[in-house]
């Protein structure tokens, strides 16, 4: 009665659901996702996480000078917002957007 269940470190390889290929489990991640295609993700989504954190920024900039209208003491506070504000943005516009990507992927992969 000392039957053993089956566990993924008992498979060699697997395909990636992503590209296809069929990869050595260890460099699958646990959606099954391969080493280049988590990178190519990963670049895609910090290249659209900068452009809204560039985006967001320009727009608390625009807001600050004209609601706001600092005072020239104030304008390098300011100024330091508008940086932290492109840095947490840009942050969360990446991990948002990668999670996107691998949720809509992995989810189309799993329908065919």
């Amino acid at each position: 009665m000392s039957e053993r269940r089956f566990q993924f470190a008992d498979i060699e390889s697997a395909a990636c659901v992503e590209c296809g290929e069929v990869k050595p489990t260890e460099s699958l991640d646990r959606e099954l996702w391969c080493d280049d295609c988590r990178g190519r993700a990963t670049r895609v989504a910090a290249r659209w996480g900068r452009v809204a954190g560039l985006v967001g920024s320009v727009l608390l900039a625009i807001w600050i000078g004209v609601a706001v209208a600092p005072s020239g003491r104030m304008l390098i506070g300011w100024a330091v917002v508008v940086l932290v504000s492109y840095r947490i943005v840009g942050r969360l516009g990446r991990e948002l957007i990668f999670g996107v990507l691998r949720a809509r992927r992995t989810a189309a992969r799993r329908r065919f």
